[in-house]
């Protein structure tokens, strides 16, 4: 298999309840959805100002797909709900350890 394209975009983190998220561009998840259906996690991993994540992007109905930004990201990154951050996405296609057997 090919390299999985990396993206880069700065995004303002926001408040949902009580979540901090960031919306992905859709043109960045657009081309991930090819891999999946459109009503599933997309799961990625990525940066968050240099800081390495691995998460699942959610999708939203009519809006773009979220990321959801634990307390542990905003600290490690040195930012705060409102302000803007650097992400960096990938979508990962290795299969989740507690999955493997099952394959």
């Amino acid at each position: 298999m090919g390299k999985i394209r990396e993206y880069v975009f700065d995004a303002k983190i926001y408040k949902v309840l009580t979540n901090s998220c960031i919306d992905v561009p859709i043109i960045i998840t657009d081309t991930m959805i090819s891999q999946i259906s459109q009503d599933e996690y997309i799961r990625v991993k990525g940066k968050i100002n240099g800081i390495g994540f691995h998460k699942k992007l959610v999708p939203v109905k009519n809006y773009p797909y979220r990321l959801f930004v634990d307390i542990w990201m905003l600290k490690r990154a040195g930012v705060k709900i409102g302000e803007k951050a650097r992400f960096v996405v990938q979508q990962d296609l290795e299969i989740p350890v507690r999955l493997r057997a099952s394959h």
